[in-house]
């Protein structure tokens, strides 16, 4: 087991050494909006959750330790390093769980004594070190052959998560010659494939580019003054007013287009003049926090291949 620390970022592709001793499964049909109850001494009617069973016999060894343990949080927690959950076997899933809820906790059962039907609970404190662990496998799927490291001509893919991103080279460059650029905006045009229920995979809220450093993707330095002016919000007026990147729908169809206009000229400029690599990366805005994903038209497309609009004055 691996006791995470607090003061660690942590994210979606990492993993953590777990005991491979099974504790307790459950096989169920999630009921998102189905309420629980408890027919105890008294009939409690709680929130919507699943409830567990866990091995009484490894379970107990945490109670038979030294008073030590127990002393305080970080003498437990290097004991008990926490919980792993995961499912088996399931694709194209995702379960939410609420890990704040004051249903959510670890509750032993037990009797002592003359005194039966007693619990202790250990809850989820808002402080402690919550993290998930995903995998996107795409073999087999149209997105695979787009992450060939060729030039995608007819759809490209960014999905939430841990999930592929999109980049874009600019070309003709040159063509614009000795200038200032005054303004520059890019449209990217988005679309459901045939047979995808939109429903069911819908398109991520906010779209907004990024650049790359040595270890990551950041947020280019329009997205960067947006969120300054907002408050680090994206989801405002002002935010959509200064750099955009908020779907919209464009047209109903058949095919439905979406279209996420942005406003990229700092962006822009830096690449012009030479001082950041010819790239620009598209990203879900939250991406860690969101699964949402779109399809997004490429360059071949006669009317939605994405579009580079640049303002600028000749020198």
């Amino acid at each position: 087991m691996e006791n995470p620390g607090f003061n660690e970022d942590y994210y979606s592709n990492g993993q953590f050494l777990t005991n491979t001793d099974l504790l307790g499964s459950l096989t169920f049909t999630p009921r998102p909006k189905d309420s629980v109850t408890l027919n105890g001494a008294d009939t409690i009617v709680l929130a919507p959750h699943i409830r567990i069973s866990l091995d009484t016999v490894k379970m107990g060894d945490l109670l038979l330790q030294d008073t030590a343990v127990f002393e305080n949080q970080d003498s437990f927690l290097n004991y008990f390093n926490g919980l792993y959950i995961k499912m088996t076997g399931a694709n194209n899933t995702m379960l939410g769980f609420n890990l704040l809820s004051s249903v959510t906790g670890l509750t032993y059962y037990y009797d002592k004594g003359a005194s039966t039907d007693l619990q202790f609970k250990f809850v989820i404190t808002s402080g402690s070190v919550k993290t998930v662990h995903m995998e996107h496998d795409y073999a087999g799927s149209v997105v695979e052959a787009a992450l060939a490291p060729e030039p995608e001509g007819d759809f490209a893919y960014i999905q939430g998560m841990s999930g592929v991103a999109t980049y874009m080279r600019v070309e003709g460059l040159d063509v614009i010659g000795d200038a200032i650029i005054n303004q520059a905006e890019i449209e990217l045009f988005c679309t459901f494939p045939d047979g995808d229920m939109g429903s069911l995979y819908p398109l991520p809220p906010y779209v907004i580019t990024q650049e790359k450093t040595d270890t990551s993707l950041i947020n280019s330095e329009d997205v960067a003054i947006a969120l300054a002016l907002t408050g680090s919000s994206s989801t405002t007026e002002s935010f959509n007013a200064i750099f955009g990147g908020k779907v919209d729908s464009l047209d109903s169809g058949p095919p439905v287009v979406y279209r996420y206009k942005m406003n990229v000229t700092n962006q822009f400029k830096d690449i012009f003049e030479g001082n950041q690599e010819n790239i620009i990366y598209f990203n879900p805005f939250g991406k860690g926090n969101i699964p949402n994903r779109a399809v997004i038209f490429g360059p071949n497309h006669p009317t939605y291949a994405p579009r580079l609009r640049v303002t600028y004055t000749v020198l």
